[in-house]
């Protein structure tokens, strides 16, 4: 039944807000140039496991078709390089950096895909609130 729980809110459902935060820990481990411990890398083992386990069950196994194209879209993944490039943290070099971040999404996006199709949930999040700004404090 908690597979099944949506939200209220249209456009945001418990699975997509695990894909942006999954894609976020995702940018930080493919990007940032510091040892892969802590908050971002247990989330990415722990969310890549369970979202690759997902494809075991065969009723998610033939949904499990990624998107046409790359795992990844690179104009978002150099927007957010060089967000944290002004933001001054130190970074792997681009090229590297990509590389990265395609092979790591690419681990979980097959069973992302699988799941958000058999719970026929969009493989998107809303907010209604305005974008927030990173780069503002407080």
């Amino acid at each position: 039944m908690l597979a099944l729980f949506r939200s209220r809110q249209p456009g945001q459902n418990w699975l997509t807000g695990l894909g942006v935060v999954l894609d976020a820990a995702t940018i930080t481990l493919a990007a940032v140039d510091s040892p892969r411990v802590g908050p971002a890398a247990r989330l990415w083992r722990r969310a890549s496991r369970m979202l690759q386990g997902l494809l075991g069950m065969p009723a998610a196994r033939h949904r499990a078709d990624p998107p046409d194209g790359p795992p990844a879209d690179e104009a978002e993944f150099r927007e957010a390089y060089q967000t944290l490039a002004r933001l001054g943290a130190p970074l792997h070099p681009y090229e590297q950096a990509w590389g990265e971040f395609s092979r790591l999404r690419g681990a979980y996006l097959p069973g992302l895909v699988a799941a958000t199709t058999l719970l026929q949930v969009p493989l998107e999040f809303r907010h209604q609130t305005a974008r927030l700004d990173i780069t503002r404090s407080g």
